[in-house]
């Protein structure tokens, strides 16, 4: 197989002037004038897959096996932003050649699968399965290491006029406060403070094992347990800062949580002293997440009988339990601060953050059990009555 995907976004800040400033008030009058550059992203990705399998039957016995190749690569289109009216000093106009294939993924999969009947009748079917998942490279990575980054300045400063809106003339430029997305000591430089690593392909690791059995005709019972392991993250660091890098800044006390109990977090601040300049300047780099990883187990039952004198009925049940584990800490993490899509516990849950706008402060964790009941029975004159719960 063969596919080619390419998507641009862009983003800018509304503004009348064209200074593109965001006033976000500290203390009337006092307040920060954040300055955004319009903001484009533009990468394509292509994607080769191979695939080979093939199915022996020999008696009771049945395998399937596999292999799939998989070449994948993210490239960045040419980009070009226009200067910052009024800021051009840190935020110029700017162009960005393309860089194809600037992150590239080969992997390999081997899957095999056996089922075994345990007696001559096939009745009792045991079944295991192995198998290597790749992960799919996401269209829009290799951006990272793109010149044309998502670019701020922000500068303190006081209202003079009493709008409480604010303008270049009541902002103090002499010392900006923070910047992001460029060098600020060659901010028209054409190329990225962002660098990339030594990357992984992430991988899950999958074993299933389990039993079917025909208790009688027309009714069955299924079981299975499933174990997965993924390992090979990547992510996107400051770039050299990890959590050494890092000092307790304070703790953050108080009570009402929703079961009335009080809580104590502390939260760190990174260490500035030693740092690159891109780091100083918010440069990050994609590379490898060592001494990271996941682990996921399931076990599932279900009952079932098949459609026979007019109805049919199912029950299923299910468990599972999915945790993190940080096996090197300090090249695993980097700001020790938990936050609730990032708890950082060693073996504890995996959370996952929701995203899209509005839909982002929702926190997901896998149920710790489900059921299902579902049947269905045929009535006369061809009505079906049903439920489901």
């Amino acid at each position: 197989s063969w596919r080619r995907v390419t998507v641009e976004s862009s983003s800018a800040l509304s503004s009348s002037t064209g200074n593109k400033i965001l006033t976000i008030h500290t203390g009337y009058p006092d307040f920060q004038g954040s300055v955004y550059s319009d903001w484009l992203s533009s990468a394509r990705a292509t994607y080769k897959s191979a695939w080979v399998g093939d199915t022996w039957s020999m008696n009771r016995m049945t395998l399937n096996m596999g292999l799939r190749f998989d070449v994948q690569s993210d490239g960045v289109l040419p980009t070009s932003l226009p200067a910052v009216k009024g800021f051009e000093k840190w935020l110029p106009a700017i162009s960005a050649p393309a860089i194809p294939k600037a992150i590239k993924w080969n992997s390999a999969s081997p899957r095999v699968g056996m089922t075994y009947g345990l007696d001559e009748s096939r009745k009792t079917q045991m079944r295991a399965s192995y198998a290597i998942f790749s992960s799919q490279l996401g269209n829009g990575v290799s951006t990272v290491i793109s010149p044309v980054q998502y670019r701020y300045i922000y500068f303190y400063g006081r209202d003079l006029n009493g709008d409480k809106i604010a303008q270049i003339n009541e902002l103090d430029l002499t010392s900006p406060g923070y910047w992001s997305g460029f060098d600020i000591s060659n901010p028209s430089s054409a190329t990225t403070i962002n660098k990339l690593g030594d990357y992984n392909v992430p991988k899950t690791h999958e074993v299933i094992v389990g039993m079917d059995r025909e208790l009688f005709k027309s009714f069955g019972v299924s079981a299975s347990f499933t174990y997965r392991k993924f390992t090979d993250f990547n992510w996107r660091p400051r770039i050299g800062v990890r959590k050494t890098n890092y000092v307790q800044a304070g703790t953050l006390t108080g009570t009402g949580l929703p079961d009335g109990s009080s809580y104590s977090t502390p939260f760190y601040t990174v260490v500035t002293t030693g740092l690159s300049q891109a780091a100083l300047n918010g440069g990050s780099e994609y590379t490898g997440r060592d001494g990271y990883h996941q682990r996921f187990w399931g076990i599932e039952a279900t009952a079932t009988k098949r459609l026979s004198n007019r109805w049919m009925a199912r029950f299923g049940f299910s468990t599972n339990d999915h945790r993190e584990y940080f096996d090197n800490p300090n090249t695993a993490s980097a700001d020790p601060t938990p936050s609730p899509g990032s708890p950082k516990i060693d073996g504890g849950l995996v959370v996952v953050q929701s995203g899209g706008s509005g839909k982002s402060g929702i926190f997901q964790l896998l149920p710790k059990f489900q059921i299902i009941a579902n049947g269905l029975y045929q009535a006369p004159w061809g009505i079906d009555l049903g439920f489901n719960m």
